[in-house]
């Protein structure tokens, strides 16, 4: 099977189980309606996260960028806040000629939350490496 998809299937089930545990029905601090939510709380998600870190860092950088975009194109904001835990390793991934990648996946956050967490870690830190060709293509 492939690895990828078969830890993506294991923090699916992991949040579906917390999510059936946790007396929120959904995330009451995302209002947005496109947002979904298995109403696993912060502390929740940090567990699943640490009981996936070890299997998540084994992958490669491939599979790792691989499955963060599976997880943040679910739309369900535990899988995004995983996918942006994977991702906050590797700004250097996002150079100019793979800023469209990372257009698609910000247009998939929904959610101040996760919103906050893209622009506070991640972009953050590519707008640092890359700040003059950002520039360029905030003027275009």
């Amino acid at each position: 099977m492939n690895q990828v998809n078969d830890l993506h299937n294991l923090i699916i089930n992991d949040l579906k189980i917390a999510g059936k545990a946790s007396p929120y029905p959904a995330d009451a601090n995302e209002p947005d309606p496109r947002y979904k939510s298995y109403g696993v709380r912060s502390q929740g998600k940090k567990e699943i996260l640490a009981a996936h870190r070890q299997s998540i860092r084994a992958l490669s950088v491939d599979q790792q960028i691989e499955l963060a975009t599976v997880l943040i194109h679910s739309r369900f904001g535990e899988q995004q806040s995983v996918g942006l835990f994977i991702l906050e390793k590797f700004p250097h991934y996002f150079s100019p000629n793979r800023f469209d990648e990372l257009d698609a996946l910000v247009r998939c956050l929904h959610g101040w939350s996760k919103v906050d967490a893209f622009t506070g870690s991640l972009l953050r830190d590519i707008l640092f490496q890359h700040s003059q060709e950002f520039s360029e293509l905030v003027r275009t």
